[in-house]
């Protein structure tokens, strides 16, 4: 008798861990937005490659353009320009970012 109430319980508790689970996969996908980046340093991958991902999230109100910003030097606190746009892809393009206005 001891034992088949400590399989009811176990069948119980396994129940409920089904349905919370259930629970929290159809209700996260509307609550969570999130972008997932992944990077592989040379260090981190057999060949020395850099690896890298971005799945984005986003509602299509994205630039999903790569930019290649040249380095250089800035003085201690210097900021950096930010643009607002009301445009599909919110985001400055131009020579004051060392990027063709025509990409």
């Amino acid at each position: 008798d001891t034992e088949m109430q400590a399989k009811r319980k176990r069948g119980g508790a396994r129940w409920a861990c089904t349905i919370a689970f259930f629970l929290s996969c159809i209700t996260t996908p509307t609550l969570v937005r999130a972008c997932t980046t992944i990077l592989a340093t040379p260090g981190s991958t057999v060949d020395g490659s850099t690896l890298n991902s971005h799945s984005n999230d986003g509602e299509g109100t994205v630039d999903p353009r790569l930019v290649r910003i040249a380095a250089a030097d800035h003085e201690p606190n210097s900021l950096r320009d930010i643009f607002f746009a009301y445009e599909e892809h919110p985001s400055y393009i131009g020579y004051s970012r060392n990027v063709s206005e025509h990409i």
